[in-house]
């Protein structure tokens, strides 16, 4: 957890907040940004532009990648901390409606779940 009188304070009014399993990180959406802060020092350790209207914002086991979904272009992008490029894999449905997804355990694929079923997607150990 973040020291005492550690802030995050390259962020105002974040819309989702979630620490990493290990606890080492903090991700947050704020004005259309993706930020990844250090858990204890509340140092910026990376962060992207991200597109309106994003759903969901989850870590993988791992703790190296972060995922957010983004229902109104049917995607998800998955964002890995070894690049700052820009999406490190981007899982699209083009025929609509992903509503929701899930890390593997071992971090390496991720579960999306559509209007019509469920897809499984290997995101690997890829240093992008």
């Amino acid at each position: 957890m973040a020291a005492a009188g550690s802030t995050f304070s390259a962020v105002t009014r974040g819309t989702m907040v979630r620490w990493s399993f290990d606890g080492k990180r903090v991700a947050c959406i704020a004005s259309k940004t993706l930020y990844v802060f250090d858990g204890l020092t509340a140092a910026l350790e990376a962060k992207w532009s991200m597109p309106d209207g994003v759903r969901s914002l989850s870590w993988s086991p791992s703790g190296d990648k972060v995922s957010v979904l983004i229902p109104a272009t049917n995607s998800l992008l998955v964002y890995s901390l070894h690049s700052q490029d820009g999406p490190a894999y981007h899982i699209d449905d083009p025929a609509g409606g992903i509503v929701a997804s899930a890390w593997a355990p071992d971090g390496a694929h991720i579960l999306t779940w559509t209007d019509y079923g469920v897809r499984l997607t290997g995101v690997g150990d890829r240093s992008c």
